[in-house]
């Protein structure tokens, strides 16, 4: 399921609803754009991750990789997505 919500999320419009909504991606257009791309990826590789890692071992070990799995996607994503923001406002 992940994999497939990575392959669309970078299609979502911004809003206060559904996405990666972090003041600083509601704040900017183009900084909404990069990191719902960078986290689609990340989160279309992860699941794809996950769910080989789940085919061959076992329950306790796949629900610990999932969620350390989602804990480095959310970090990188929110990392990439302030060091966005900060480069835009150094421009501007």
């Amino acid at each position: 399921m992940l994999a497939v919500v990575g392959n669309y999320i970078y299609n979502i419009k911004p809003n206060y609803f559904a996405g990666i909504r972090l003041p600083w991606t509601l704040h900017n257009d183009e900084n909404w754009k990069k990191t719902h791309l960078l986290g689609g990826k990340l989160l279309f590789g992860g699941g794809l991750l996950i769910a080989v890692i789940c085919l061959f071992t076992s329950f306790t070990f796949s629900m610990i990789t999932l969620f350390v799995v989602l804990s480095v996607v959310i970090l990188i994503t929110c990392i990439y997505s302030y060091r966005l923001y900060k480069k835009l406002n150094a421009h501007n």
